[in-house]
């Protein structure tokens, strides 16, 4: 037992040196790891979809936590390509 909570030591002291010295590698490393896992398990086109609604969340938390409103944004966003027809309706 002794030798399994040595290694379980030797195991978090380097996963802290990777994450203090090296801590944007260790997220891309992640990211493409897990990338890559739902590739494998899902395919490429439904993950290519996944990783839109995950950038659409992004999008719309942020402006949320800027304290802006979404459909104002939006509104602006369709204005800019489109015209000022579209907030009439």
């Amino acid at each position: 037992m002794d030798s399994m909570d040595t290694l379980r030591e030797r195991l978090q002291q380097s996963l802290l040196h990777l994450w203090d010295y090296h801590r944007s590698q260790a997220i891309g490393l992640g990211l493409g790891l897990g990338l890559g896992l739902c590739i494998l398990c899902f395919g490429f086109w439904p993950m290519l979809f996944l990783a839109l609604c995950g950038g659409v969340g992004l999008y719309i938390g942020t402006r949320v936590q800027r304290g802006e409103s979404v459909i104002d944004s939006a509104l602006r966003a369709l204005r800019r390509r489109f015209g000022d027809d579209i907030g009439r309706y």
